[in-house]
This record gives structure tokens, sequence and C-alpha cells, in this order.
């Protein structure tokens, strides 16, 4: 792939290890998880962010060695340092924004190469956790290396235009398996649809959370706790030999991939071979035309039509 594609969320593989928040681009795999959380500083974070006013240099050690703590995990399983990211707390709003702020000024103090990245939550009206321009993206910024918001905040035309103004990589990620895993009217619209979204927004990368983040048992829908109430969030499943089982919707999300890496084939071709006059029309309207389409009608039936226009044009 020519785009970063994520599977964000815990994934078990057969050799019994726990796989957090990874991203491929091509062959070469990141991974990052909650700094916080991974360095054991979560229960102190509120004591960190006082710090950062009160004793910066004691947040610089407390971080110091934390982030021994969390680049060790990863070195230790193989993992290259260069990609290795910084997720210093999972989806930081308005009212977290500032802790998280706090914690990314002392891992710039104690370790300016760390890339950190951000993924603020979607903004509902009426939700708990209020992700606004100045009072999240703004005070983010300076710190952040790669942007994975939710899908959402592309919607927003104002949100969209700052996180571009940034020149940081830009990625987006989605909630769809808590909300759709178990839909099978979700394979088109919710997860084929993602690939054409970072199509249509020129995105340099895509997830949703999570592949495989089960509520206990992922074939028992009916083993919800009072702390996990919500439904198993998974694509993929184990079998009772530990080999792992894509579900149609995590085919649906790969399809969708691959329709991304045909509109990226013809997109080169268009710029760089000499294309006759009728082809380089066709190929013009297939840019813009298949991206809407995708989006605001993604049926079978289109993606039908869309497959065969690709292929013939591919076929010069």
């Amino acid at each position: 792939p020519s785009r970063q594609v994520m599977t964000y969320g815990g994934a078990e593989a057969e050799d019994d290890k726990l796989h957090y928040s990874t991203v491929n681009e091509g062959f070469r795999d990141y991974v990052f998880n909650n700094f916080l959380s991974t360095a054991g500083l979560w229960g102190v974070q509120d004591d960190l962010a006082a710090l950062s006013a009160t004793n910066p240099k004691q947040l610089n050690a407390v971080v110091a060695a934390g982030l021994e703590k969390y680049y060790g995990k990863y070195l230790a399983e193989g993992m290259p340092e260069e990609r290795i990211l910084v997720e210093i707390l999972d989806e930081p709003f308005d009212r977290t924004a500032d802790k998280w702020v706090a914690v990314a000024r002392a891992i710039r103090a104690v370790k300016p190469d760390a890339r950190l990245i951000a993924n603020p939550p979607a903004h509902w009206p009426e939700g708990n956790m209020p992700t606004t321009l100045d009072g999240t993206f703004r005070k983010l910024a300076p710190y952040v290396d790669v942007w994975m918001p939710y899908s959402r905040h592309y919607e927003d035309p104002e949100v969209e235009a700052f996180l571009r103004s940034t020149g940081k990589p830009l990625w987006f990620y989605n909630n769809c398996a808590v909300q759709h895993a178990r839909d099978e009217s979700a394979f088109v619209p919710v997860f084929r649809r993602f690939g054409w979204l970072a199509i249509a927004k020129d995105l340099d990368g895509l997830g949703f959370w999570s592949a495989y983040f089960p509520v206990g048992d992922p074939w028992d829908d009916f083993d919800r706790t009072e702390v996990y109430t919500w439904p198993d969030a998974a694509v993929v499943f184990r079998d009772y030999r530990g080999r792992a089982i894509p579900t149609r919707n995590w085919e649906s999300w790969r399809e969708g991939i691959e329709d991304g890496e045909l509109y990226r084939l013809i997109r080169h071709a268009l710029a760089a071979l000499e294309l006759s006059r009728e082809t380089r029309e066709d190929m013009e309207r297939f840019l813009v035309d298949a991206p809407r389409i995708m989006l605001e009608e993604p049926t079978p039936e289109n993606i039908e039509k869309i497959h065969a226009e690709a292929y013939r044009l591919l076929q010069f």
C-alpha cells in the first residue's frame, strides 16, 4: 500500500502475544500505545500536570523513566525505535488537552526525536467529550507529529483546514467495530467506505477501533459486565487453535484499501504516461466521480460499475 493502513486496537496472533495498535505502511510497521498507561503513570496524570508548573525538572525525570519503559517494551519485541510512536493518552479532548500538553513538553525536553501521535475523539454536540478547534487542536498542534482524529472532524471545514495547515501526516480513525462488528448491513456503507473517505480527502492513513477487542469470549455475545457494557469490538477472531479468522466486515475493509490502490494507479498513469485525449478525459472523470459516488451512494452495484471502469482504464 502507498498509504498507512491501521488495525487499531489489540489483536492476538498465533504467538500468543497481544499486539497493540499497529500501523502498516507498505511492509513497514509502526506501533503505539497509551504512554501513561504503559509507563505506569495513568493514576498520577493529574499530578504530572501540576508538576509542569511547580517542578518541571521532576516531571522531566518521571517522564524520562516512563519513556525508557515504554520504548524498552517495543525494542524488546524487535521494533526499531524509528517505528515507535507515542500516544500520550487516548482521545485527548478539551478537558484533558492541558494534561496532554504538559506531558508532551516533558517528552520533548528529554527525548526531542520522539514522534507523538494524537487521536482527538469525535465532537458530538450532546457528548461529554467536547473536542473543539481552540480547546484541543490548537493546543496540541505544536507537539504533534501525526494527526489521527476521529473521522467526523474531516467534515468540519475549519478543523480540516487547520489540520492541513500544520503540514503533519493526516490519518483518521473510527469506532466502527464496536458499533457495527455484528452488522451485516455495514459491509459496504461503513467498512468499505473508509478507503474511499481517505481517497476523497487525500489522507495519509486510515484506521478503526478495533481489529480484536472482545469483552470476554468473542464467541459469546452475552458476556458483558457492569464495567464493559459494549459489544465485542472485533472483526478478526481466533478459533480454538489460536488461528485468525477474518469476518466479512474485515474483508470489506481490506477491499476498500484495494479500491484505493486502483484509484492511485489511475492517478499515477494520468500523471506519468502519454495518453490519448479520450483516455485522459475518461481518467480525469473517473478520479472525480468515483469518490463522490462511493461516499454518497456506496452500493454493491456502484462498486461493480466503478471496478469495471477502473479495469477498463488500466487495460490501455
